[in-house]
């Protein structure tokens, strides 16, 4: 865990959690128009894919950040980032937010 950003950081921590969303839906929607045997398996490979690298990102910020981005996101996007924090930290934000 880290400490605290500066705001500057703390915005492109932001941008780059916005941006690892919107490319989630962007490609769950070009998987799913997908015509192929394999569409539900290349789905649930790529949604795994894109939720490890959300998850990743969401580790490395420190909660005090975490819940700043949580409070700003809209709230479907909320929900996918709460979701995949883990129980520790989602308690640590909790106190946060």
């Amino acid at each position: 865990m880290s400490t605290p950003r500066s705001q500057e950081k703390l915005q492109e921590s932001l941008s780059l959690v916005t941006t690892l969303l919107e490319k989630q839906r962007v490609i769950e929607t070009l998987t799913h128009k997908q015509e192929s045997k394999n569409k539900e398996l290349v789905e649930a490979l790529v949604h795994r894919q894109n939720l490890a690298l959300l998850q990743r990102k969401l580790r490395d910020l420190h909660p005090a950040d975490l819940a700043h981005i949580i409070e700003v996101l809209p709230q479907a996007d909320r929900l996918v980032v709460w979701a995949e924090l883990e129980p520790y930290r989602a308690a640590q934000v909790l106190l946060l937010v």
